[in-house]
């Protein structure tokens, strides 16, 4: 009995991609013969993918803005914070990418902190929902356009914060 319903499952899988189809719907047999592994391989897998898929989409609506939880209260936003020495106003990909993340960010209404070096502390404001924290920082052994945070400018000595 189930191996039938589950032949019965992968014709019509089958004949729904226009393959094991006869009349004037029908094409070559021994093209739709060639296109047999496929399919097997697609059917096996369309169950595990629509799982998958069905979870996907129950974890990730979880983070959208306005859920409401099953308790009744609304979900507070996501908000990311995002620490990088790799940055200089005008670098290419790094500072490409946090700010394609950043107009994400403000397009989705999500709250989007980048804490990054700088020549002295600042705030830059992007959009309604980004913000970049510039720390002053000295210039890099490696290359004097980017400028790096040592951890000894917060934690050691004169620094200008202290662990409590």
């Amino acid at each position: 009995m189930v191996t039938s319903a589950v032949s019965a499952l992968f014709n019509w899988y089958a004949m729904r991609r226009g393959a094991l189809l006869v009349g004037g719907e029908g094409g070559d047999f021994s093209k739709d013969l060639a296109r047999v592994p496929r399919l097997v391989v697609g059917f096996v897998i369309l169950l595990p993918r629509w799982l998958l898929d069905r979870a996907e989409k129950r974890f990730w609506s979880r983070f959208s803005v306005g859920f409401i939880q099953p308790s009744g209260r609304q979900a507070v936003p996501l908000k990311t914070l995002h620490l990088t020495n790799s940055w200089h106003e005008t670098s290419g990909g790094i500072a490409t990418f946090y700010r394609a993340l950043l107009d994400e960010a403000n397009r989705r209404g999500r709250r989007m902190r980048l804490v990054a070096p700088g020549p002295e502390d600042r705030v830059e404001k992007i959009g309604t929902q980004g913000k970049i924290y510039y720390l002053q920082s000295s210039h890099s052994k490696f290359n004097p356009a980017y400028r790096t945070i040592y951890p000894s400018q917060f934690f050691f000595g004169g620094a200008r914060c202290r662990p409590s």
